[in-house]
């Protein structure tokens, strides 16, 4: 018989010792030879996981084998080794893979051909077991990351520029001083700027500065609940230096993310949006030039939805408004509104009490209760004081408590601020272009062009009714 052999494994199986993989290159060439097989494929993909079939090139390999009919039996260590995605749906399909082509598949142990019944039986249900025992690896490997950062512990992994792993655990590499030298360059200019002044790739620096990174390098993480955590590793910079940073992007973000000044006064802001399909709002103009003298056309600007350059996604309510129209309305609004402080006390008073009334449970309190129920679980689980399946029907009830209430969070609006914190009032004609700008961001969630409404969606309440939303006719 002509047989081929396949040599995998993956860090799932560091606890299996029999899976080694210089076991499975001496052990399996002499199951064949004493069976009396003739190796004329042996493929080995090495360290490598079986979740995706695609991704290993020696199985890939034994596929085409299989379907050039060049090979009559299989060999690997066990069936997992074909397959093991948390569906089984890949190894099922190998299984009729070799069915149809008349290949067994055999182990160290036992040869199956797939055409007999109860074999082919065997075959599935291994697939089966494989996939069961796959999700609840993933599921404990999951939990333990949660519990680390719980801890404050490092999840392992490649280590983060700035860091080099040492005997005890993270310890500085000499690129710490560059992390902080692209960090402080990041508080006057965007990543490209910060890439150019320190040398280091662009990618690599806005990974650096991401949130999540930032707070690493000063010695903290998220525990999974939102709450950062004192981490086990020494810090490269403080966490008042990270503030800065991302306050410092976020108005560069504010700004459209580039240092020149907007060409007009709701673009780049992130806030104008079309009311009908949600997209962001342009600015749009007729460049032609009049043939006879040359010059363009004095025609005026209009905001429009972006989707008129997606021809496949054509938005069914699009319109042109006159952006010297929409800018003048939604500038008189916003002062006018700021400038009255006794109607915003009783619109932020009228909020409070619709808030009283309701009379729902406190969302994020039960949240928090759910989250660290479910985390004194997992550490019951990893402490052995629980079993992985005892604890398993308590773990599902919780999930689905947490995301019935971020379902709930979800739909819930933020409640608007108190006036004590809103901007105060200004007459908005002295203002120069950028601050006009920046108070609207200050002011404004967000503008919604519905065509003939504008619908003005406020940080705090402005009507009596308590409402946030304001709209406007154009």
């Amino acid at each position: 018989m002509r047989a081929g052999i396949y040599i995998r494994k993956s860090r799932e199986d560091k606890s299996k010792p029999a899976l080694r993989l210089d076991a499975q290159r001496n052990q399996l060439p002499a199951v064949a030879e004493r069976r009396g097989w003739e190796v004329v494929v042996v493929e080995d993909d090495g360290f490598a996981s079986g979740q995706d079939q695609a991704r290993l090139p020696g199985l890939q390999r034994i596929i085409a084998a299989i379907k050039q009919r060049r090979l009559d039996v299989v060999l690997a260590i066990e069936h997992t080794r074909f397959s093991r995605d948390e569906t089984a749906r890949q190894s099922l399909e190998f299984i009729e893979l070799c069915r149809a082509n008349g290949v067994k598949v055999a182990t160290p142990d036992a040869v199956y051909d797939p055409d007999e019944h109860l074999q082919w039986f065997n075959l599935y249900l291994a697939g089966g077991l494989s996939a069961v025992e796959m999700r609840q690896i993933r599921r404990r490997m999951a939990e333990g990351r949660a519990e680390a950062r719980h801890q404050g512990r490092w999840a392992g992994g490649h280590p983060p520029l700035g860091y080099t792993l040492g005997e005890h655990g993270l310890e500085l590499s000499k690129d710490a001083g560059r992390v902080e030298q692209v960090v402080r360059a990041a508080l006057e200019q965007a990543a490209s700027g910060a890439a150019r002044a320190t040398g280091i790739p662009v990618g690599t620096v806005r990974r650096m500065l991401r949130p999540r990174r930032l707070n690493f390098y000063a010695g903290y993480q998220d525990d999974g609940t939102g709450n950062l955590v004192r981490g086990q590793w020494p810090p490269i910079m403080d966490l008042d230096l990270v503030r800065r940073v991302l306050l410092a992007k976020s108005r560069r973000n504010a700004r459209g993310g580039k240092s020149t000044t907007a060409a007009h006064l709701l673009t780049g802001l992130g806030i104008l949006r079309c009311g009908h399909c949600e997209r962001s709002m342009k600015t749009w103009k007729d460049h032609k030039k009049n043939p006879r003298t040359g010059e363009p056309y004095d025609r005026p600007t209009y905001y429009g939805c972006a989707s008129r350059t997606e021809v496949a996604a054509e938005c069914p309510g699009r319109k042109m408004v006159r952006a010297e129209i929409l800018e003048r309305r939604v500038l008189e609004d916003v002062e006018r509104r700021l400038s009255d402080r006794a109607a915003l006390k009783r619109a932020f008073d009228a909020y409070r009490r619709a808030a009283d009334l309701g009379g729902g449970r406190n969302l994020e309190a039960e949240r928090d209760a759910s989250r660290k129920a479910k985390q004194r679980l997992v550490r019951a689980v990893a402490e052995g004081v629980i079993s992985f399946e005892d604890a398993r029907p308590e773990r599902e009830r919780l999930d689905m408590d947490l995301a019935r209430i971020d379902e709930q969070l979800s739909e819930a609006r933020l409640g608007p601020i108190s006036p004590d914190l809103i901007p105060r009032a200004v007459r908005l004609d002295v203002l120069s272009f950028d601050e006009k700008r920046e108070y609207l961001c200050a002011c404004l969630e967000s503008i919604r062009v519905r065509l003939p409404f504008v619908y003005l969606d406020y940080r705090f309440a402005v009507l009596g009714s308590g409402k946030t939303r304001a709209r406007l006719e154009l």
